[in-house]
């Protein structure tokens, strides 16, 4: 018993020393769950020393409790193991933090998506790409259209094959008898910042044809929350989005795992998380990772709030796409398409309301102020909305509880997309040859 105990010391010892480091409470605030967290730990630690002390006299006492406390355990993670994948139906894709635009895909990985709602297959390619792997080259006479986007672009909740990026590609194929690649390099909570630097970073290396920025309604607020962790260049423009939790320190692996893994005791760890914050999530939280009133607001009649700034936000990083393509000869398209509530009253019920009060009201000024802005520019836009309403009322275009499209809304997506790119390749076909 006493070999057991002296080996759990030393693991412990170990994992004591690693996050003291880690949370060094002399060089840093931590935060009260921060705080209870080590002191649970430091119990646990106690609790080996005395038994080693007490093993001398009392063999088979501490021997017995230990058992006992093991067996428990044991029972407990294993029982919640078990629970999580009977009754945890959560799931989202694998993403991982990243130095330059935040957080990314997983490369390689395939990711299971599932809720109350759908149960869907997500394979992501060597490039961070949703779908099968590519050459980055293009093979003479292919059209290559590069699709950025957040979560909706992604495809929450529908399989590789069903998203509007793949139906379009399918469409324009047949309709044009000519190769067309539709590339998926949308990526959950993206805003046309992140979009920008992957494109500049990375994805401009595929040489699109075209490029289309697909704007979400929840990129306004997203987009001031990302640009706070910015880093810009001398010149004034953005290097860099790094992720503030970017860092794989032992306790954020540890919440990592908890949040994956199990069930009940997960609940209870996020609960004391979020009491112990006095009911404040972080900005990232209230922005990025969780639903919140706040992030569609500006979508509503009643909002009052002045967006300048964050439109003038949102638009500098569009200018700045729309810059880049024309550097690389690449044709660079903003659409724009509704949620659920800017569609009709029976859409996305009854889950809206966990993000607005009950009884608000949509308002179009989003789908104006991106419209005004792109004829300003002289950026091609696209707006999806008229489609979207006048395809209601049939099959469910949007999940009843969750945000995203059913794959009927990415057949609507998809739609609008073919009769856009089907006119513009009909025309550039149709020019004299040596014109502009």
């Amino acid at each position: 018993m006493r070999a057991a105990l002296a080996v759990l010391l030393a693991l412990a010892t170990v994992v004591l020393v690693a996050l003291l480091a880690q949370y060094n409470p002399l060089a840093m605030e931590l935060s009260p769950f921060t705080w209870l967290c080590l002191a649970l730990f430091l119990g646990f630690y106690a609790a080996i020393v005395v038994s080693l002390t007490a093993c001398r006299r009392h063999p088979e006492t501490v021997g017995k409790l230990w058992l006992a406390a093991g067996s428990c355990a044991i029972t407990l993670l294993g029982g919640d193991l078990i629970l999580n994948r009977v009754l945890e139906v959560h799931r989202y894709p694998k993403l991982v933090n990243d130095l330059v635009v935040h957080h990314r895909l997983e490369p390689g990985a395939v990711s299971e998506m599932r809720s109350n709602e759908f149960r869907a297959t997500l394979h992501v390619n060597s490039l961070g790409l949703r779908g099968p792997e590519i050459a980055t080259g293009k093979d003479a006479g292919v059209y290559r259209i590069l699709m950025l986007g957040d979560s909706m672009t992604m495809g929450e909740g529908v399989a590789d094959d069903q998203t509007f990026s793949v139906l379009l590609e399918r469409s324009l194929t047949d309709a044009l008898g000519r190769r067309v690649q539709v590339l998926n390099a949308g990526v959950d909570s993206y805003t046309p910042l992140l979009a920008y630097l992957a494109l500049r970073t990375r994805l401009i290396d595929l040489k699109p044809d075209a490029v289309v920025l697909n704007f979400d309604m929840s990129d306004l607020v997203q987009e001031s929350y990302y640009r706070t962790l910015a880093r810009f260049g001398p010149d004034g423009d953005v290097l860099a989005v790094p992720n503030p939790e970017g860092g794989r320190t032992l306790g954020r692996s540890i919440t990592r795992w908890v949040s994956r893994n199990l069930y009940a005791l997960r609940l209870v760890f996020l609960s004391l998380q979020d009491r112990l914050r006095e009911g404040k999530a972080t900005l990232n939280d209230a922005v990025v990772s969780r639903m919140s009133d706040s992030l569609l607001l500006h979508t509503l009649a009643q909002d009052a709030e002045d967006r300048t700034d964050q439109w003038r936000a949102v638009f500098d990083s569009m200018e700045r796409i729309q810059e880049l393509c024309g550097r690389h000869s690449a044709l660079f398209v903003v659409t724009i398409y509704p949620w659920g509530h800017q569609v009709n009253d029976d859409e996305w019920l009854p889950g809206r309301w966990n993000w607005m009060p009950e009884g608000a009201r949509a308002s179009d000024a989003p789908f104006r102020a991106v419209g005004e802005f792109c004829r300003r520019s002289d950026i091609p836009f696209v707006d999806a909305t008229p489609a979207f309403r006048a395809s209601a009322g049939g099959e469910r275009l949007f999940f009843r509880w969750d945000m995203h499209w059913t794959p009927a809304g990415h057949q609507v997506m998809g739609r609008v997309l073919q009769s856009y790119f089907e006119e513009l390749l009909a025309r550039v076909a149709d020019r004299p040859a040596g014109s502009a």
